[in-house]
């Protein structure tokens, strides 16, 4: 019984002596914890260079080595019709060799623009007058941009004419269609300014010279 208990205090003794040793030289036995060693990263080149160790701005973004320059985007492009790739521009293309200049109209004719003419008779090439019996009825205003303002009786429209010196065309362009009375003019007033070869200024009165040779003639309307 004896010895029992003195083999227990012995291996006791034993384990308390083992858990000093093991506290007391545990660092020198462990030793310090080993760095990483970074991986090598091959380049294109065949040589090896060592990676960057992690840090805690891993996810942040590089700056730019100091001297660099940005790199410029890419020019935008185009593609032709015949499926060719060119750099897009955004100046505007010149004017095709050749092209024709926009015609201007002619100046108007001096004299005739800013009053309304009521026509009072025409003079035929034989010297026969016909009269007009309500010449307001009749009547033309000459104005900018070479058109004229017509009223024939009970219908009205508008006409262009063309300028040249002394020389006058007018083309009747538009007119309403509202029936008359049978003994008006206005068919023989549409077709004698249809027929201007010419004008004239006789002191304030107009002359119209057509192609005939006869006469057509017009007074300033009255103011008011």
């Amino acid at each position: 019984m004896r010895a029992r208990t003195s083999c227990r205090w012995h291996w006791l003794a034993v384990v308390i002596a083992g858990a000093a040793l093991l506290t007391a030289c545990g660092p020198r036995l462990t030793g310090p914890t080993p760095a990483v060693q970074p991986v090598p990263i091959a380049t294109s080149s065949g040589e090896s260079m060592p990676a960057a160790p992690a840090t805690a701005d891993a996810g942040k973004a590089t700056p730019a080595a100091p001297g660099a320059q940005a790199t410029a985007a890419p020019a935008a492009t185009a593609v032709d019709d015949m499926g060719v790739e060119t750099a897009a521009t955004d100046t505007a293309s010149p004017a095709p060799a050749g092209a024709t200049a926009v015609a201007t109209l002619p100046a108007p004719a001096k004299g005739l623009t800013g009053v309304v003419w009521n026509w009072t008779n025409t003079t035929a090439s034989g010297g026969e007058i016909t009269a007009v019996s309500h010449p307001d009825r009749y009547t033309m205003e000459f104005l900018p941009g070479n058109r004229v303002r017509v009223r024939a009786d009970c219908n009205k429209g508008t006409a262009l004419y063309t300028p040249d010196g002394d020389k006058l065309t007018i083309q009747v362009a538009t007119m309403t269609k509202a029936a008359c009375h049978p003994q008006s003019k206005a068919p023989a007033f549409l077709e004698q300014i249809a027929a201007t070869a010419s004008y004239r200024l006789d002191g304030a009165d107009l002359t119209l010279v057509l192609k005939s040779g006869d006469a057509m003639h017009f007074v300033p309307a009255q103011a008011g």
